[in-house]
């Protein structure tokens, strides 16, 4: 009898444990970046975590703390976050601290991390490697103030709590050419950014909203020398601790767009540049068999920004006009086989490209276009066409 009490108690113990546990969950890394010869202390924000956890960075060039620990949480008043009944004793995200060495000779682009725990591990998220100074945001409470920064620099900050607006002071010349880029919902940020431009007297010269996906970018000539304000906040005033982002100004050359956006590992592609005093337009870069699937490059001897190309493992093939209508002479078939990529561009208002594909028939064919989500301003339609015209599938946005 008493054995089998025992042997109940141990069940029903077991039981309730498990009912209980919680999956570990992040949402920031802050920095979300840093530059590349020197070491950086982080932060993760994240659920569930325990006092400390295991922590993993891949990538060359990174080595990051095997494992973070539980560290003062920074806190401003704010929005409470809802979560599941389950959750209420931590509705906010709590701190860990860590730190990672970036290489002297480390590619500039993005590692990735994730942490676990005895309950799951978590999804892998963005941490940027750059080649500029970096600044991080000593965040205080209240109202803002200004904070003076050298060029070209790359500014680590968050948009915390809601309503809050950070600013930017850095000094040019008359006739400068000055760009200013904010990396955020590219990282995974919920930021949806703004920013403004003032001069030295105050008026508003430029801003922007969306210009790389959702994130703002805005260039200008200085028209005189003296102190710019450079503003940036959510465009609806939202704000918490996961709003990072990371905003890059510079002067001189500016990388606007590449085509083609990516290339096969283990080939070579002829990118061509656009953008604002750029010495060349046009580049062959040669990609490495093992390289990530995002790969940075800016122009070769010229200090410019640097832009992503992506890479993949099936056959490329590159637009070549007219491809409009079914009866162009460049629109022929191509043999899906395992699989192919198309680069194109829609360059001008109107602009339809058909791409003809031959496959077996009975095969389940996948689509995918990838433009918005690589920073450019194309909203596609994709629309799948038989042989005799008849329009099998549509689609205008990804869900999600």
């Amino acid at each position: 009898m008493i054995t089998r009490i025992l042997v109940i108690l141990v069940v029903v113990t077991v039981s309730a444990s498990s009912a209980f546990a919680e999956p570990p969950h992040v949402s920031y890394i802050f920095p979300a970046g840093g530059q590349r010869g020197t070491e950086v202390s982080f932060k993760v924000g994240g659920h569930y975590l325990h006092e400390g956890c295991p922590f993993e960075m891949s990538g060359p060039g990174v080595t990051a703390s095997s494992r973070i620990e539980r560290t003062e949480t920074v806190w401003f008043e704010g929005p409470l976050i809802p979560q599941p009944a389950s959750q209420r004793k931590e509705d906010y995200p709590k701190d860990y601290l860590g730190t990672v060495k970036i290489a002297n000779d480390a590619s500039p682009g993005i590692r990735r991390w994730r942490v676990n725990t005895s309950q799951g591990v978590t999804p892998r998220m963005q941490f940027v490697v750059g080649d500029l100074p970096e600044v991080v945001e000593a965040e205080i409470d209240g109202e803002p103030i200004a904070t003076s920064v050298q060029l070209p620099v790359t500014i680590n900050g968050r948009i915390f709590p809601r309503e809050d607006v950070d600013i930017w002071t850095f000094d040019v010349t008359a006739g400068e050419r000055i760009s200013c880029e904010v990396n955020a919902a590219r990282i995974g940020s919920p930021l949806d950014s703004r920013i403004e431009i003032r001069s030295p007297d105050g008026t508003v010269l430029t801003e922007n909203v969306d210009a790389l996906g959702i994130d703002s970018f805005v260039q200008f000539v200085a028209p005189k020398a003296g102190r710019y304000e450079c503003r940036i906040h959510d465009i609806e005033f939202n704000g918490l601790q996961h709003y990072v982002y990371r905003l890059t100004i510079r002067k001189g050359p500016h990388i606007d767009s590449v085509y083609p956006l990516g290339g096969r590992r283990g080939e070579e592609v002829t990118v061509q540049f656009s953008g604002a005093d750029l010495p060349t337009k046009q580049a062959t870069i040669a990609i490495p068999q093992d390289a990530d699937r995002q790969l940075d490059l800016s122009l070769p001897d010229v200090a410019t920004n640097n832009v992503t190309l992506v890479t993949g493992d099936l056959p490329e093939h590159l637009e070549t006009e007219p491809n409009s209508a079914p009866d162009d002479v460049n629109s022929g078939a191509v043999p899906v086989g395992s699989g192919v990529t198309f680069n194109g561009r829609i360059d001008k208002p109107g602009d339809v490209d058909l791409w003809r594909i031959s496959a077996e028939a009975g095969r389940t064919l996948l689509l995918e276009v990838q433009s918005s989500r690589l920073g450019t301003s194309l909203d596609s339609v994709l629309s799948v066409l038989s042989s005799d015209g008849r329009q099998l599938a549509t689609n205008d946005d990804l869900a999600g």
